[in-house]
């Protein structure tokens, strides 16, 4: 899990816009029994975020996305936390105060 979210904060080789802001460190990264998997990152997701509804989806879902899609059989749900700590958006619009599950367009029966 660490190292493909080492990739996704690293952004594109293509020099195309990261859905993760410019120099957002990972922090702890750990699975529990249950399937949730608990991701810190530091400040800089929230701080260094550019807000707006849309990034933030973004950001959550590329996150989520990323875990969910590379680790079906074990990861049900993320838990994204901001230096240590449970928040209630990273930008004011996306509630991720608890753990999240968005289902991949490519399992998603809506397209």
């Amino acid at each position: 899990m660490r190292q493909i979210l080492y990739e996704l904060i690293k952004g594109s080789n293509a020099g195309l816009i990261s859905a993760i802001p410019e120099g957002t460190e990972l922090g702890s990264v750990f699975l529990d029994n249950r399937g949730i998997a608990y991701i810190d990152f530091s400040s800089t997701l929230s701080d260094g975020h550019p807000g707006g509804t849309t990034a933030e989806f973004m950001t959550v879902s590329a996150i989520v996305r990323t875990l969910l899609t590379n680790f079906p059989e074990h990861i049900r749900q993320v838990q994204i936390l901001v230096e240590g700590l449970e928040v209630e958006t990273l930008a004011g619009h996306i509630d991720i105060s608890r753990p999240l599950t968005i289902v991949p367009p490519d399992l998603n029966t809506g397209g």
